[in-house]
C-alpha cells in the first residue's frame, strides 16, 4: 500500500512563491530582450489568462469549500473522542484506561498519514475503531446499565458516521488531466509576459511579479488540497491536544517532522516519534526531547 509519504523537504506556496521571485528575477536579468515581436502574442496572452482565471477560480472554490467541510467535520470528530474518553472515566476506572490506550494507537496510526490521504488513515484506523466495540462487550453487565454507556454508544455510531463523511472528501482531488491544463494554460502566460517585456526597469519588474503571482496560484491549489494554510496542515494541533488530555505525548511520523511538513510547538518538552512504515501492524516509537 503507498503510504503517500513526502519524500522530500515539503514547498508550501509562500515558500514555493519566494523560489519562483527569485528565479523568474534571475531569468530577467540574465535572459536577452526578443527584438521581433510575433503578432497575435497579445491575443494569446489575454485568452490564456482569462481560461486560467476562470480554471483556477473555480478549483480554489470548490477546494476552499472541501478545506472548510474537512475541517469542522475533523474538528468535531476530535471533540468526540475526548468525549469519549470522558465517558469512559463515567463508568469505570478500568474502563477508561482501555479507551485511552485505543484513543492513542487510533491518532498514532491516523499521524501517519497526511490528513489529504484520509482514505489511508481510514484504512490505518479501522480496526482501533473496532476495538471501542470490542472493549463495549467486555463491560460488566452493572457497567452497562448506566446512563453514560448509552451516550458512549451514540457518541461512538456518530465518529463512524463522521469517518465516512471525511475520507469521502478528502478522496475529492484534481484529476491529472486538471492539473495538466492548469500547468500548460501557467507555462503559456508566464512566456508570453517575458516575449512582450521590454528593457525599461518598470516591464522586467512587472514580468517577474505577474508570472510569481500565476505560481503562487498553482502552489496555493495544490496546498488546498493537500489541506494546509499557511506553513501548517489542517487541524495539525487538535489531535495533538486530545493525546494531552488523556494523559498521552504528542505523536509525529519521523517522515513529516523530516520533510517539514509537521512542526513541533516550542512549549512541547517531549513527543514521540513514530520509525516505523506508515500503516504497519506494529508500532516503533522513541520519546524526543525538544531542543
Amino acid at each position: 500500500m503507498k503510504s503517500g509519504r513526502f519524500k522530500f523537504r515539503y514547498i508550501n506556496a509562500i515558500r514555493g512563491a519566494m523560489i519562483g521571485f527569485v528565479i523568474f528575477l534571475l531569468a530577467s536579468w540574465f535572459l536577452p530582450e526578443v527584438e521581433t515581436s510575433v503578432e497575435g502574442l497579445e491575443l494569446i496572452l489575454t485568452i490564456s489568462t482569462f481560461l486560467f482565471a476562470i480554471i483556477a477560480g473555480f478549483f480554489i472554490s470548490r477546494l476552499n469549500s472541501r478545506f472548510d467541510s474537512i475541517r469542522s467535520v475533523i474538528g468535531e470528530g476530535d471533540g468526540e473522542m475526548l468525549v469519549l474518553f470522558k465517558l469512559s472515566e463515567m463508568i469505570s476506572k478500568r474502563f477508561s484506561n482501555r479507551i485511552r490506550e485505543v484513543i492513542d494507537n487510533f491518532y498514532v496510526a491516523a499521524y501517519d498519514f497526511e490528513l489529504a490521504r484520509y482514505d489511508l488513515i481510514y484504512k490505518a484506523t479501522a480496526k482501533y475503531y473496532f476495538q471501542f466495540w470490542d472493549e463495549i462487550k467486555k463491560l460488566k453487565a452493572s457497567e452497562r446499565k448506566e446512563p453514560f454507556y448509552t451516550k458512549f454508544v451514540d457518541m461512538l455510531i456518530s465518529s463512524e458516521r463522521r469517518r465516512n463523511v471525511t475520507s469521502a472528501l478528502a478522496s475529492e482531488r484534481l484529476a491529472f488531466g486538471q492539473w495538466a491544463v492548469l500547468i500548460i494554460l501557467a507555462f503559456i502566460i508566464v512566456f508570453c509576459i517575458f516575449y512582450l517585456k521590454t528593457a525599461e526597469f518598470y516591464s522586467s519588474f512587472l514580468a517577474v511579479l505577474l508570472s510569481t503571482v500565476v505560481v503562487l496560484v498553482i502552489l496555493l491549489i495544490r496546498d488546498l488540497q493537500n489541506l494546509i494554510i499557511g506553513k501548517y496542515e489542517l487541524l495539525e494541533e487538535s489531535g495533538q491536544e486530545v493525546l494531552e488530555f488523556i494523559g498521552k505525548k504528542r505523536y509525529y511520523h519521523i517522515d513529516y517532522l523530516m520533510s517539514g511538513f509537521n512542526s513541533v510547538p516550542k512549549s512541547v518538552k517531549e513527543y514521540r516519534v513514530g520509525l516505523h512504515e506508515p500503516g504497519s501492524e506494529t508500532h516503533k516509537i522513541k520519546i524526543v526531547k525538544n531542543k
